[in-house]
């Protein structure tokens, strides 16, 4: 196992800049993971604007519809004066301007209700119109109670009932609307990191044993070209080992719950085959970087071109098809898919068949990958 002593000896050498990269990634993970998370929230809410009500109705119902908008918007006093409210509108200092005159109350008895209010709003804006919807619902939802001989507390009472009934509004984006737990965005992520991490950490380890004194030593060695392929390919497969168990303890630390569940043990398969496609990335890469310079270049290029078009970093939902067809061909692509499904398993007896698929695509890219780099340092070996 000379080679293998001297792949640990090299690593041994390096450990400081590799650990500087491992734990800059590590940060990066969970950065990634968290912001992921705090963007994929779906759920709608409604924005508070800013209001000036002047009201000078004398009969109640005036100071009832200011509170109830006051529940729905910030409330700004300004003077009131025509140029100073105007000065506040084109200031954006306030998003809409209702006035409610001295006869509002009287004319609501009467159940009138249209053109009651008079308003100023920004020209061509939607703050507008939105709050005008507010305001119409209100008076309408009164009207319909003061008709039925309500007393006006009662009548307003059961309006502002009516209308707190809220619905939740989900925004769909995929198949099945489901709230995606914390670790899926740690998960998705992990792609991006392994690629980076194999490329910077073995890179340079790979490239060591290219060079033309330690190769021609290697040539006039007793040890096959198949031996010593194994014993770096070992190496290899410690190195990425010890960084999966990294990222996995720490997935533990962070999401408990979802690691030691069957969502987690099929996370951590995924994520188990997709180091090793970007092991076999890394090994193939290195047998055509002549210095670390190309090795940061290939990082940056391979790492987030896969990311950003197999839909790490930009969702399948949003991607067109022709994007979509050429990201199939990505081992990126297939990740995501098992992760996505991964999410709403129960039991290994509804395992869709989804994720095996996507496990058996991945494991036929780091096959094929790593085969091509294979062949390629044959073809090295034998022109020497």
């Amino acid at each position: 196992m000379q080679v293998y002593r001297a792949f640990l000896k090299i690593l041994k050498k390096n450990l400081p800049a590799v650990s500087i990269y491992f734990f800059i990634f590590m940060g990066l993970t969970i950065a990634f993971s968290r912001s992921g998370n705090e963007n994929s929230k779906t759920q709608f809410e409604q924005e508070k604007l800013t209001l000036c009500i002047i009201n000078q109705d004398d009969g109640g119902l005036g100071k009832d519809l200011k509170d109830y908008l006051s529940t729905l918007h910030k409330l700004k006093n300004i003077k009131n004066d025509k140029e100073t409210l105007q000065d506040a509108l084109y200031n954006r200092q306030v998003d809409y301007i209702l006035y409610i005159p001295n006869d509002f109350t009287e004319k609501m008895n009467q159940g009138i209700t249209s053109e009651v209010l008079r308003t100023i709003k920004i020209p061509g804006g939607t703050a507008g119109f939105f709050i005008d919807t507010q305001v119409e619902q209100y008076l309408s939802t009164l009207k319909l109670y003061l008709k039925a001989d309500y007393a006006k507390e009662q009548a307003v009472k059961q309006a502002k009932k009516d209308l707190s009934v809220q619905t939740k509004v989900t925004v769909p984006n995929g198949e099945e609307v489901s709230e995606l737990e914390p670790a899926f965005y740690y998960f998705n992520y992990l792609p991006y990191i392994f690629i980076c991490i194999t490329i910077m950490g073995l890179g340079p380890i790979l490239m060591a044993f290219q060079k033309k004194e330690i190769s021609d030593r290697n040539n006039c060695s007793s040890m096959s070209l198949k031996n010593k392929n194994m014993q770096i390919t070992i190496g290899c497969i410690t190195f990425v080992t010890f960084c999966l168990i990294i990222f996995m303890f720490l997935a533990g630390i962070m999401y408990s719950d979802f690691v030691f569940s069957i969502n987690g043990l099929l996370s951590f398969i995924n994520a188990g085959i997709f180091i090793l496609i970007a092991l076999a990335m890394t090994f193939l890469f290195a047998q055509f970087a002549k210095n670390e310079n190309i090795l940061n270049m290939g990082c940056n290029t391979i790492g987030l071109g896969l990311s950003f078009l197999g839909g790490i970093f930009v969702p399948h939902e949003i991607m067109g098809d022709k994007v979509l067809q050429v990201a199939r061909f990505t081992p990126t692509y297939w990740y995501v898919i098992a992760n996505e499904k991964i999410q709403g398993i129960k039991s290994f007896a509804h395992l869709p068949k989804e994720v095996l698929i996507s496990f058996g695509l991945e494991a036929a890219f780091a096959i094929s990958i790593f085969s091509i780099g294979l062949i390629i340092t044959k073809r090295k070996q034998d022109a020497k």
